[in-house]
Protein backbone atom coordinates (compact mmCIF):
# COMPACT_ATOMS: atom_id res chain seq x y z
CA UNK A 1 0.00 0.00 0.00
CA UNK A 2 1.43 3.34 -1.04
CA UNK A 3 0.51 6.86 -0.04
CA UNK A 4 -0.64 9.14 -2.86
CA UNK A 5 2.76 10.88 -3.27
CA UNK A 6 4.63 7.57 -3.46
CA UNK A 7 2.09 6.03 -5.86
CA UNK A 8 2.18 9.05 -8.19
CA UNK A 9 5.99 9.31 -8.12
CA UNK A 10 6.17 5.64 -9.11
CA UNK A 11 3.63 6.20 -11.91
CA UNK A 12 5.81 9.07 -13.12
CA UNK A 13 8.67 6.58 -13.46
CA UNK A 14 10.77 7.99 -10.62
CA UNK A 15 13.00 5.78 -8.50
CA UNK A 16 12.49 5.60 -4.72
CA UNK A 17 15.30 7.10 -2.67
CA UNK A 18 16.08 9.93 -5.09
CA UNK A 19 15.53 13.61 -4.34
CA UNK A 20 13.18 13.90 -7.31
CA UNK A 21 11.10 10.97 -6.05
CA UNK A 22 10.35 12.72 -2.76
CA UNK A 23 9.99 16.26 -4.13
CA UNK A 24 7.96 15.48 -7.25
CA UNK A 25 5.92 12.82 -5.47
CA UNK A 26 4.96 15.31 -2.75
CA UNK A 27 4.01 17.94 -5.36
CA UNK A 28 1.95 15.49 -7.44
CA UNK A 29 0.30 14.11 -4.30
CA UNK A 30 -0.64 17.59 -3.06
CA UNK A 31 -2.13 18.52 -6.45
CA UNK A 32 -4.07 15.25 -6.68
CA UNK A 33 -5.37 15.51 -3.11
CA UNK A 34 -6.43 19.14 -3.61
CA UNK A 35 -8.36 18.24 -6.77
CA UNK A 36 -9.86 15.12 -5.17
CA UNK A 37 -11.00 17.09 -2.10
CA UNK A 38 -12.46 19.88 -4.26
CA UNK A 39 -14.73 17.29 -5.93
CA UNK A 40 -16.32 16.18 -2.64
CA UNK A 41 -20.07 16.79 -2.51
CA UNK A 42 -23.15 14.85 -1.56
CA UNK A 43 -23.33 13.85 -5.24
CA UNK A 44 -19.82 12.38 -5.22
CA UNK A 45 -19.31 11.27 -1.61
CA UNK A 46 -22.68 10.70 0.03
CA UNK A 47 -22.86 7.87 2.53
CA UNK A 48 -24.45 4.65 1.33
CA UNK A 49 -28.20 4.58 2.04
CA UNK A 50 -28.79 3.79 5.71
CA UNK A 51 -25.27 4.65 6.89
CA UNK A 52 -26.00 8.28 7.76
CA UNK A 53 -28.75 7.15 10.12
CA UNK A 54 -26.35 4.73 11.83
CA UNK A 55 -23.71 7.43 12.30
CA UNK A 56 -26.29 9.91 13.57
CA UNK A 57 -27.66 7.30 15.99
CA UNK A 58 -24.22 6.55 17.36
CA UNK A 59 -23.45 10.25 17.67
CA UNK A 60 -26.72 10.99 19.48
CA UNK A 61 -25.85 8.25 22.00
CA UNK A 62 -22.42 9.89 22.48
CA UNK A 63 -20.56 6.83 21.18
CA UNK A 64 -16.98 7.94 20.42
CA UNK A 65 -16.45 8.04 16.66
CA UNK A 66 -13.28 8.24 14.62
CA UNK A 67 -12.36 8.01 10.94
CA UNK A 68 -9.16 6.70 9.39
CA UNK A 69 -8.62 6.60 5.65
CA UNK A 70 -5.78 5.82 3.30
CA UNK A 71 -6.84 8.96 1.41
CA UNK A 72 -5.74 12.41 2.62
CA UNK A 73 -7.10 13.63 5.94
CA UNK A 74 -8.60 16.60 4.07
CA UNK A 75 -10.71 14.16 2.06
CA UNK A 76 -12.04 12.50 5.22
CA UNK A 77 -12.79 15.91 6.71
CA UNK A 78 -14.63 16.99 3.55
CA UNK A 79 -16.71 13.79 3.31
CA UNK A 80 -17.76 13.99 6.95
CA UNK A 81 -18.54 17.70 6.58
CA UNK A 82 -20.70 17.42 3.44
CA UNK A 83 -22.61 14.57 5.09
CA UNK A 84 -23.24 16.78 8.14
CA UNK A 85 -21.54 14.59 10.75
CA UNK A 86 -18.02 15.98 11.22
CA UNK A 87 -18.84 17.34 14.67
CA UNK A 88 -19.61 13.81 15.89
CA UNK A 89 -16.04 12.57 15.22
CA UNK A 90 -13.36 13.16 17.84
CA UNK A 91 -10.56 11.73 15.71
CA UNK A 92 -10.11 12.01 11.93
CA UNK A 93 -6.93 10.98 10.12
CA UNK A 94 -5.63 10.13 6.68
CA UNK A 95 -2.57 8.44 5.27
CA UNK A 96 -0.89 11.84 5.00
CA UNK A 97 -0.97 12.62 8.74
CA UNK A 98 -0.22 9.29 10.44
CA UNK A 99 3.16 7.53 10.68
CA UNK A 100 2.23 4.83 8.12
CA UNK A 101 -0.89 4.00 6.08
CA UNK A 102 -3.09 0.96 6.62
CA UNK A 103 -2.56 -1.99 6.85
CA UNK A 104 0.02 -0.68 9.33
CA UNK A 105 -1.78 -0.12 12.65
CA UNK A 106 -0.10 3.23 13.40
CA UNK A 107 -3.12 5.30 12.36
CA UNK A 108 -5.41 3.15 14.49
CA UNK A 109 -3.12 3.72 17.47
CA UNK A 110 -3.28 7.49 16.92
CA UNK A 111 -7.08 7.39 16.74
CA UNK A 112 -7.34 5.21 19.85
CA UNK A 113 -5.13 7.62 21.77
CA UNK A 114 -7.12 10.69 20.69
CA UNK A 115 -10.40 8.98 21.52
CA UNK A 116 -9.12 7.80 24.91
CA UNK A 117 -9.97 4.17 24.14
CA UNK A 118 -8.23 0.85 24.59
CA UNK A 119 -8.11 -1.32 21.46
CA UNK A 120 -10.46 -3.95 22.87
CA UNK A 121 -13.10 -1.21 23.31
CA UNK A 122 -13.17 -0.18 19.66
CA UNK A 123 -14.74 -1.79 16.62
CA UNK A 124 -13.39 -0.67 13.27
CA UNK A 125 -15.75 -0.68 10.29
CA UNK A 126 -14.06 -0.90 6.91
CA UNK A 127 -14.50 -1.88 3.30
CA UNK A 128 -11.04 -3.06 2.28
CA UNK A 129 -8.69 -5.85 3.33
CA UNK A 130 -6.18 -3.25 4.59
CA UNK A 131 -8.83 -1.98 7.03
CA UNK A 132 -9.27 -5.41 8.58
CA UNK A 133 -5.53 -5.98 8.72
CA UNK A 134 -4.94 -2.63 10.47
CA UNK A 135 -7.72 -3.29 12.99
CA UNK A 136 -6.38 -6.76 13.78
CA UNK A 137 -2.80 -5.51 14.09
CA UNK A 138 -3.97 -2.78 16.50
CA UNK A 139 -5.93 -5.30 18.59
CA UNK A 140 -9.37 -3.93 17.64
CA UNK A 141 -12.52 -5.80 16.69
CA UNK A 142 -13.55 -5.33 13.07
CA UNK A 143 -16.60 -5.36 10.82
CA UNK A 144 -16.19 -5.54 7.06
CA UNK A 145 -18.89 -4.08 4.87
CA UNK A 146 -19.63 -5.91 1.63
CA UNK A 147 -20.93 -2.91 -0.30
CA UNK A 148 -17.53 -1.42 -1.10
CA UNK A 149 -15.26 -2.24 -4.03
CA UNK A 150 -13.76 -5.47 -2.66
CA UNK A 151 -15.34 -8.92 -3.02
CA UNK A 152 -16.43 -10.67 0.17
CA UNK A 153 -13.92 -13.47 -0.38
CA UNK A 154 -11.10 -10.90 -0.10
CA UNK A 155 -12.61 -9.24 2.96
CA UNK A 156 -13.65 -12.28 4.99
CA UNK A 157 -10.16 -13.45 6.07
CA UNK A 158 -9.29 -9.97 7.37
CA UNK A 159 -12.38 -9.09 9.46
CA UNK A 160 -14.09 -10.58 12.49
CA UNK A 161 -17.42 -10.48 10.65
CA UNK A 162 -18.78 -9.31 7.30
CA UNK A 163 -22.10 -7.49 6.97
CA UNK A 164 -23.97 -7.17 3.71
CA UNK A 165 -26.43 -4.37 4.51
CA UNK A 166 -26.53 -1.26 6.67
CA UNK A 167 -29.21 -3.00 8.79
CA UNK A 168 -26.73 -5.81 9.50
CA UNK A 169 -24.06 -3.21 10.33
CA UNK A 170 -26.41 -1.47 12.75
CA UNK A 171 -27.17 -4.80 14.44
CA UNK A 172 -23.47 -5.70 14.69
CA UNK A 173 -22.63 -2.32 16.24
CA UNK A 174 -25.51 -2.57 18.72
CA UNK A 175 -24.28 -6.03 19.69
CA UNK A 176 -20.76 -4.68 20.23
CA UNK A 177 -22.04 -1.79 22.35
CA UNK A 178 -24.02 -4.11 24.61
CA UNK A 179 -21.72 -7.15 24.77
CA UNK A 180 -18.26 -6.07 23.61
CA UNK A 181 -18.47 -8.72 20.91
CA UNK A 182 -19.00 -8.37 17.18
CA UNK A 183 -21.98 -10.54 16.34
Amino acid sequence: IYTTPVRLARHAGLEPGTDDFERIGADLGRKFDDMYIDLVSTDTAAFFPGVLEIVEGLGSRKVPLGALTNAAVGYAEAVLTVNGVRMMFSSVHGADDVPAPKPNPDGMVVCLSEMGLEAQNLVYVGDSPSDGKAARAAGCKSVGVAWGSHPVENLAPQFDIIVRTPAELDAALRCFLTTGLVC
